[in-house]
């Protein structure tokens, strides 16, 4: 297998993408996520943890989408 690649369309829009592996509940307490994102996707799981404290790793007008079932 060869080394993993942004598609050449991601690289020109200067898109990154970030997998959050800690609990959704201890996001918001680490300041390099402070108004980071633009666009946030939720997995099912996530979704009875939404709070306005959470909001704060979101910019202003951000998009997220949350999965369901």
């Amino acid at each position: 297998m060869g080394t993993r690649k942004l598609l050449k369309g991601f690289v020109q829009s200067n898109v990154r993408i970030h997998l959050l592996t800690d609990p959704i509940d201890k996001l918001f307490t680490k300041s390099k996520y402070k108004d980071l994102f633009d666009i946030g996707v939720l997995s099912i799981h996530s979704a009875n943890k939404i709070d306005p404290e959470l909001m704060s790793i979101f910019k202003d007008n951000a998009k997220i989408h949350i999965e369901s079932a």
